[in-house]
């Protein structure tokens, strides 16, 4: 089979458990947004962008054992077992930090916009959340993209049910509404280890292996992930009540558009893994840039329809979320080119700047932000990440197209 159509096959099956998922994902956001309204959905937001902050922060662990095991030279030194104890002993010393300064932080990062009851229960959902991420990145590195879809499925199906028991049980807090992610990924990891017993022996010199060969690569994604969320971090220190639950809704929309790129994002890690010459380089680039094209082609159909479905899925209260969402769906353009290109440093073992790129990219994110704030309001924020993806999608690049050695 052809690279273009185990690609094609393997992003239509991802995509379509991305789909499911994220359309779950969609209604809890929707009923959530529609109850509670803009001001506490944004509060919301806020909160959940904290506990994503954390969660896909740590995913350079994921990247690092998904990369490496399909690396045979040192594929024993990043087994299953040290890539799990590993990530966990991490979130563990995250949430701990973080519990210590929840009350700093709500009162002086948040100006109590958001409660120490809501960053405490934040914390602790992103720590399971955490939990079940290991599960299906244990079937990414595995290739096996059906259970890999199965599994994000039947996690945001249950995380529904769990919201709606919440409302049947008329809880009024928006802050507990995070908790069903924390039940609901303790139960998803605990079946797995139940069935998963024999892959859980710990090698402690090989975890020590693995923390050194992936080192750049789990700094890099905390800068990646921040990158990607501190939009709405920075927008709640200028602006504060309809229009950050406004910018809230149109990040939900673009999240639809997002399904696809983390689609191909899933199938793009242990692909790029596998280039081992110029001509599979070629053979991947030309495959995965066929992809990027009908991406972009997709994000202007949503982008004809923003006002459509701003309607139908937020209603009239959020009718000014459209321009926001056409808006971000541009800046994300550079984006989705530079992902096989970012990708490719895996193969080439330029791990640093998997690090240093989107450092940079934060960086000159912050900075921006401020001014063009100021000077263009909520788009300017949004003109600070279209410059910093154009920069970030440069220099990836720049380091990859030419390079040789795998």
């Amino acid at each position: 089979m052809s690279n273009l159509k185990i690609f094609i096959k393997d992003f239509s099956t991802v995509s379509f458990g991305n789909i499911l998922s994220r359309l779950f994902a969609a209604v809890i956001s929707i009923v959530i947004a529609r109850t509670f309204g803009p001001i506490y959905f944004g509060r919301f937001s806020i909160l959940f962008s904290i506990m994503m902050i954390i969660v896909a922060g740590l995913s350079g662990i994921d990247f690092t054992y998904v990369h490496n095991s399909l690396n045979p030279h040192i594929k024993s030194k990043v087994g299953f077992s040290n890539y799990l104890y590993f990530k966990l002993f991490v979130s563990l010393i995250l949430t701990v930090v973080g519990f210590l300064f929840a009350s700093y932080i709500s009162q002086n990062i948040f100006k109590q916009e958001v409660t120490f009851s809501g960053i405490t229960i934040t914390l602790f959902s992103a720590f399971f959340f955490i939990t079940y991420t290991t599960v299906y990145t244990y079937y990414q590195a595995s290739e096996n993209f059906v259970k890999y879809s199965i599994i994000q499925v039947l996690y945001y199906f249950f995380v529904l049910l769990g919201t709606i028991l919440f409302f049947k049980f008329n809880i009024k807090e928006y802050e507990f509404f995070l908790i069903p992610y924390l039940i609901v990924g303790l139960l998803i990891f605990s079946f797995f280890l139940i069935f998963h017993r024999d892959i859980l022996t710990l090698n402690n010199r090989n975890l020590f292996s693995f923390v050194k060969i992936g080192k750049w690569i789990v700094f890099s994604e905390m800068f990646v992930v921040l990158f990607a969320r501190l939009d709405l971090l920075i927008l709640s220190h200028y602006i504060s009540g309809p229009n950050l639950g406004f910018y809230s809704a149109a990040i939900r929309i673009v999240n639809i558009y997002l399904t696809f790129t983390a689609a191909f994002s899933a199938i793009m890690l242990p692909k790029a893994s596998r280039v081992k010459n110029q001509v599979q380089k070629k053979k991947f680039l030309k495959a995965s840039g066929l992809l990027s094209l009908f991406l972009v082609f997709f994000s202007f159909i949503i982008i004809l329809m923003s006002k459509y479905i701003v309607l139908i899925l937020y209603g009239s209260e959020y009718l000014d979320s459209y321009k926001i969402v056409r808006l971000l769906l541009i800046a994300y353009i550079p984006f989705t080119f530079y992902q096989p290109f970012r990708y490719l440093t895996y193969t080439h073992n330029k791990t640093f700047y998997l690090f240093l790129i989107p450092f940079i990219q934060c960086i000159l994110f912050v900075l921006l932000s401020g001014n063009f704030i100021k000077w263009f309001s909520i788009p300017g924020v949004i003109y600070a990440k279209a410059v910093s993806f154009i920069i970030g999608g440069f220099f990836f690049f720049f380091v990859t197209y030419r390079e040789r050695n795998f």
